[in-house]
């Protein structure tokens, strides 16, 4: 906030006389208070009971392809000593040092269950993989193990538009938009792969049989509640928001009822109105007085929004017999039977 204050004094002048002499000054206040800020960040989620009491966190460092720099050698130092201290947490250096340093996870709790899953040869696959710069993407990922939860957090992931909508290819010119198709979709699978490829470095977790082989059928096949928020979002939040929310939301659904493949879901839109405040702050002036200086800002409140989406899940089994055509003429009589509006990963909708 700004004001300006006004004040005179008295001066001589050089021809000896008094003078009013009249001065001006803009006094600024600030004031600091909560505001919401939202950002994405894209993960891979991935559940496995191999070594289920494990947990560890490591960084991208970029030290890969560092073996003789300064930074590699002093973070080798580091551990060395970490490791020689029997008074802190369960860690011992393997003998590849250098995939130590580069994959530091100097911070988990069992060294042999670590030892179990990373063997030499997925030490190896991972080193490679940081190292590799030309097909992949180095190393550019956080790796979150939080016992039989796996969670990967790819940089090169963050800037991938995942919702894949195919009216991004539309244009008036075929090839243009079959270059698009292509481009896009190549893209799509680099990101994608070398994304699992931190998973696939460990044998371990390809050697997990599926439930099928297990218990000999097939488990239940229903969407988890992220789809559903996929789902909302892809709707858009301005159907679901409260009327007087300023910023953006965070959708959260519940699932109300289900009856077979049917199912209504409650969608929860959290956001903030706003409010506006005054506040006065003391400055001192030019004039030797403090002064009130009125500063207008805005408090944030939340709000929830709240709207529903019928939806009803296509768990008919995917054949390499069925034609493009074929596939198209159910999804378009599922959407007539049904009286939905959108067909979306085997998800059939409506708000």
């Amino acid at each position: 906030g700004h004001k300006t204050i006004h004040w005179t004094t008295q001066e001589r002048g050089s021809d000896g006389k008094v003078h009013t002499v009249h001065h001006s000054q803009t006094l600024t206040a600030t004031i600091t208070a909560p505001y919401p800020e939202y950002y994405e960040k894209t993960r891979l989620i991935y559940g496995n009971t191999a070594a289920p009491d494990l947990t560890f966190y490591r960084k991208q460092s970029g030290l890969a392809s560092k073996e003789g720099s300064l930074s590699f050698r002093w973070k080798r130092h580091s551990l060395r000593r970490k490791a020689r201290d029997l008074s802190g947490r369960d860690f011992a250096m393997m003998t590849n040092e250098e995939f130590e340093v580069a994959f530091d996870t100097s911070n988990r709790n069992s060294n042999q269950q670590f030892a179990l899953l990373f063997t030499p040869l997925a030490q190896n696959s991972m080193m490679r993989l940081l190292q590799d710069q030309d097909a992949g993407y180095g190393d550019d990922f956080d790796f979150d193990k939080n016992h039989m939860v796996n969670t990967i957090i790819p940089e090169h992931l963050q800037s991938i538009d995942l919702d894949m909508n195919p009216g991004r290819y539309l244009h008036f010119d075929y090839d243009v938009a079959e270059r698009e198709f292509l481009t896009t979709n190549a893209a799509y699978f680099r990101a994608i792969y070398f994304s699992l490829a931190p998973l696939l470095c460990v044998p371990m977790y390809q050697q997990i049989r599926p439930p099928q082989d297990i218990y000999g059928c097939d488990m239940p096949r229903r969407s988890a509640y992220w789809e559903h928020e996929a789902l909302a979002n892809f709707w858009g939040q301005d159907r679901f928001k409260h009327p007087q929310c300023v910023t953006n939301c965070i959708l959260k659904t519940e699932q109300q009822r289900q009856e077979g493949d049917e199912s209504v879901i409650t969608v929860h839109a959290h956001g903030f109105r706003s409010e506006q405040r005054i506040s006065y702050i003391s400055k001192f002036g030019g004039d030797g007085r403090m002064h009130q200086v009125p500063v207008i800002w805005y408090e944030y409140l939340p709000v929830t929004g709240c709207g529903s989406m019928r939806i009803r899940e296509d768990n008919a089994q995917d054949s390499d017999q069925v034609t493009q055509q074929q596939r198209m003429r159910h999804i378009s009589d599922l959407l007539d039977t049904a009286h939905l509006d959108i067909y979306r990963r085997h998800i059939a909708s409506k708000v």
